[in-house]
């Protein structure tokens, strides 16, 4: 997921918006894990709150200090 995020930061500028069924199509998992792991991302501080159309705003590049799981619980 943190490999995900900071392409799509390198990509999309200031405060990029990411969507679960992006990530989840880009990294080949559920919709729900996807999910899941935005929820984690935003505790953390690297996604904000969920907008109306799913989409959250990425607010920063920085690695968080506890790796976001991915599939099958590996660090992502």
């Amino acid at each position: 997921m943190n490999e995900y995020l900071n392409r799509e930061a390198q990509e999309g500028g200031d405060h990029p918006l990411v969507h679960p069924a992006g990530a989840a199509q880009a990294l080949a998992i559920p919709r729900s894990q996807a999910d899941r792991m935005f929820l984690v991302a935003e505790t953390q501080g690297v996604l904000s709150p969920q907008q109306v159309d799913g989409s959250r705003r990425l607010l920063t590049t920085s690695p968080p200090s506890t790796p976001i799981l991915t599939a099958g619980g590996s660090r992502g």
